[in-house]
């Protein structure tokens, strides 16, 4: 049975990520034009269902040229209102990031080096409470999701320039880099702070 639900998610984020993007996303060389970063870097969600908040989707859409990513949506899947979250992403080598981004609530998650990282600042929501989901991205949103809780932030999640020491040399593009998106720091309106073990990976 767990087989079966870890398959049909490793489906659905793939079929997710290929309909919101089919370059998918990206990857930089100095030298190498916003193309070639995009066919060699795929983002991905951590698999955090089991946590007080998670990456409900990461959206790309109409966005610039420069931008790897700029919106995501979070999950309250806690029972207490979320009032800010810091989010996280970790560069790994392909298909080592899938593996890690599948198995942040398995007992012994899947650990690996990153080559690169990356934070946000601590994002307010206001009042993100139990079950809710809130798109949090630039504005204008890259795409349109059917959720009509929308928080902006001042600057994309991740840019071309942030991966720029990444190598993309090879004849064939392909996916050769994964970019795991997660929460890692979650604060309640009861004035507790949660932090998740999977941002020290």
């Amino acid at each position: 049975m767990k087989t079966i639900k870890l398959r049909s998610f490793v489906a659905a984020a793939a079929l997710f990520t290929l309909a919101s993007h089919p370059g998918l996303l990206r990857q930089t060389g100095a030298q190498a034009p916003t193309s070639s970063i995009r066919t060699r870097v795929s983002v991905v969600a951590a698999n955090q269902r089991c946590q007080p908040a998670w990456v409900r989707y990461v959206a790309f859409g109409t966005q610039p040229r420069d931008v790897v990513l700029g919106q995501v949506g979070v999950e309250n899947t806690s029972f207490k209102t979320i009032t800010a979250v810091k989010l996280e992403w970790k560069v790994y080598p392909n298909p080592e990031g899938i593996k890690i981004s599948l198995s942040y609530c398995d007992a012994q998650p899947t650990r690996g080096d990153s080559l690169l990282s990356g934070a946000t600042s601590l994002i307010q929501l206001q009042s993100l409470v139990p079950n809710e989901i809130c798109n949090i991205g630039i504005n204008p949103l890259p795409l349109q999701p059917p959720y009509t809780r929308t928080v902006f932030v001042d600057q994309p999640f991740l840019r071309t320039e942030d991966l720029k020491s990444l190598s993309i040399d090879g004849p064939t593009p392909k996916i050769k880099y994964v970019v795991v998106m997660y929460v890692s720091e979650i604060h309640f309106d009861d004035g507790t702070v949660w932090k998740a073990a999977s941002s020290k990976q």
